[in-house]
């Protein structure tokens, strides 16, 4: 097998700089982009280095995170969120050196592959799109997470009409919250226990059992089936879904909306 040095070398620098761009839009701060090339670059000598003779320790798992907690530190700094960037930094160089080796054994040399390597037909600037491309891909994809979320879970709440009062609280979109109330199999959104709610509860006598497991084992809570239950995100709609009040959340916790109802 040959590896050509500047294949070697575009490839390596153009995958770092690309996966140091993916952490900075993942994690804002302020951009510097002579300070990513920096860090590809050392990246990039790193790589080139690794294989040599005489430099087999180098290649050790230990050494190899140190290196990239330096490339994070000199494409970002060491200052508040360091350790999170180096976190979106491993898993993201872990995905596309997975892709890297299905995409060697799939197409072309399976030995080349696992050693890191892909043998391609192409010349090694057509990297260079393709790694702009997928930058830009990354970006869009963690601004549409990032709106989603915000859309979702921070200005999301819910109006609860029971009796003559209607309690508003802040709630979030909750993908694990799979409780319903049995038979009917109509969705449950578990509550703090909020003052003004538990107020209209108590003389609520149309309690209904939902089993639940927690850290804590298998338990239950008492669902109530509200005369009015509505969402208020962009806009307000209405949902046929029953309430629960949990203790074992802060009060000041938002309300835990299943997925199913948005």
């Amino acid at each position: 097998m040959q590896v050509y040095i500047e294949a070697v070398i575009i490839d390596n620098f153009l995958v770092d700089y690309m996966v140091l761009t993916a952490v900075g839009s993942l994690l804002p701060c302020k951009k510097r982009p002579i300070l990513r090339a920096v860090a590809a670059g050392v990246g990039t000598l790193y790589a080139v280095l690794v294989p040599l003779k005489g430099y087999e320790t180098l290649s050790h798992p230990i050494i190899k995170l140190l290196m990239g907690m330096v490339l994070v530190g000199i494409a970002f700094g060491i200052k508040e969120g360091f350790f999170k960037r180096c976190a979106c930094f491993y898993g993201f160089s872990t995905a596309l050196g997975g892709m890297l080796i299905c995409l060697g054994f799939l197409l072309e040399d399976g030995g080349a592959a696992s050693q890191g390597y892909l043998q391609t037909s192409f010349a090694p600037w057509v990297l260079a799109p393709v790694c702009y491309l997928s930058i830009k891909g990354c970006v869009w994809m963690v601004r549409a997470v990032k709106a989603a979320l915000m859309q979702h879970q921070c200005i999301l709440k819910i109006a609860v009409t029971l009796g003559g009062q209607e309690v508003v609280l802040p709630a979030m979109v909750d993908t694990g919250n799979l409780l319903t109330v049995p038979p009917s199999g109509l969705p449950v959104i578990v509550c703090p226990p909020d003052g003004v709610l538990l107020k209209e509860l108590s003389g609520c006598t149309d309690g209904l059992t939902v089993p639940v497991v927690t850290a804590l084992g298998p338990g239950e809570l008492t669902a109530h089936i509200p005369k009015r239950v509505c969402l208020m995100g962009e806009g307000e709609t209405c949902v046929a879904a029953a309430i629960a009040v949990s203790y074992e959340m802060q009060p000041t916790a938002a309300a835990l909306v299943p997925a199913s109802l948005l």
